[in-house]
């Protein structure tokens, strides 16, 4: 019979401290593609995210945008006047939705792994209703970028229905938040 012995709390310790070096590392690795690293989105990969094919299906990489995406949302707006806050992010009065989400694949994922997200808004505006948020998604274990994504989004008049210009003041939160990359 062979002996077994459980890992100490010193060595799952130095592995976690080891892990999050590398996270790091891979933070500013995201920021030097020209995403504000006070953004980043981190997304930790599941078991079960893998589908028939072994690997990560396509539907999750849109759920973990949908998640950087509000994460971000919640970041742009704390530098807003309280109600404006309020009113993005609970999607009332003039606050923003999604018209469209474009992704491509570059890489698949595989379990285990730690996928950074990166958001920026392209910069100058093309329309005064609507900007387009850029975005990495960025494969710690892989040291590269294995989706890319735009998505545009329009400010929207909850109470009366239709598209609004973006307001002053989330118009200069957003060039705040403009993407530096090429």
């Amino acid at each position: 019979m062979i002996a077994s012995t459980l890992p100490s709390m010193e060595t799952i310790r130095g592995l976690q401290k080891e892990r999050e070096a590398q996270i790091e590392e891979a933070e500013l690795e995201v920021a030097k593609l020209g995403f504000p690293q006070q953004g980043i989105f981190r997304q930790e990969l599941i078991w079960g995210d893998h589908d028939q094919f072994q690997h990560v299906n396509n539907v999750h990489y849109i759920r973990w945008l949908e998640s950087a995406r509000m994460h971000w949302v919640k970041l742009l707006a704390s530098s807003l006047p309280p109600q404006m806050y309020d009113d993005l992010r609970l999607g009332r009065n003039v606050g923003v939705i999604l018209a469209t989400n474009f992704c491509r694949y570059r890489r698949p994922l595989l379990y285990p792994d730690t996928v950074l997200i990166g958001q920026s808004v392209k910069w100058p505006l093309e329309r005064d209703d609507r900007f387009t948020v850029k975005s990495a998604i960025y494969s710690v274990n892989q040291r590269a970028v294995v989706a890319e994504a735009e998505n545009d989004t329009v400010t929207y008049d909850y109470n009366q229905l239709r598209k609004a210009p973006i307001p002053p003041e989330l118009r200069a939160a957003l060039e705040a938040w403009q993407y530096r990359g090429k």
